[in-house]
């Protein structure tokens, strides 16, 4: 089972489903095809390891959010990127956050309407939102290097969201549009 920011005895979780990506490539179109299946308010909380595809997978989603030709700097030193998308779209890298509180000095609570892609939630995890989809980006192996296992987990199980990530999932893991 993958890893959970969901560690609580008192929230139940379950991962919904799990794709292997084979190269950076997939992993930025999966995060395309995701975009048109976002409304208002979602969240994304981006989990693994450094150099996982964290970011590649919201550059993904970016570009398809605002354009193919829009430069996606990765937000670890700022914390935060905002795009004019429609739903707009935050960018959260807490890599560098000290203390979870800190995440409010962002304008935290202004991005309450936005879709918002969070890297790195477990430095805030107190303050992250409970029906949220957490991904979670699995370490390369030796053998593939580019090769990824992404989990996708729900909390709480029969949560407000559940329905739509099981809608949002079943459209991606079903779509016949290649990766």
């Amino acid at each position: 089972m993958a890893p959970s920011l969901y560690s609580s005895p008192m929230i139940q979780s379950h991962t919904l489903t799990s794709l292997t990506l084979e190269t950076p490539t997939q992993t930025a179109a999966l995060g395309a095809h995701l975009w048109p299946l976002l409304q208002s308010g979602d969240c994304l909380l981006l989990s693994g390891p450094l150099g996982a595809g964290k970011t590649t997978f919201a550059r993904g989603v970016i570009q398809a959010a605002c354009g193919h030709e829009t430069d996606v700097p990765s937000p670890s030193f700022s914390l935060l990127q905002t795009y004019d998308a429609t739903p707009a779209l935050w960018h959260f890298d807490l890599y560098r956050l000290e203390q979870p509180d800190e995440i409010w000095e962002l304008g935290w609570e202004e991005s309450f309407d936005a879709v918002r892609l969070i890297e790195w939630p477990q430095k805030a995890t107190p303050l992250m939102p409970k029906d949220a989809l957490l991904l979670s980006f699995g370490e390369p192996d030796a053998k593939t290097p580019t090769q990824r296992q992404l989990h996708f987990q729900i909390s709480p199980v029969g949560g407000p969201q559940e329905q739509h990530w099981q809608s949002v999932l079943n459209i991606l893991t079903n779509s016949r549009k290649p990766l």
